[in-house]
């Protein structure tokens, strides 16, 4: 679970990578 962990720690220091990635998710599931 320590990699999980490590994971999440990532997002939260590039939390505006992390808005993009998310945005861009959401985009990719609404075009199915």
């Amino acid at each position: 679970m320590g990699e999980i962990r490590r994971v999440e720690l990532y997002v939260v220091a590039i939390d505006d990578a992390g808005k993009e990635v998310t945005r861009s998710l959401i985009d990719f599931y609404d075009a199915n």
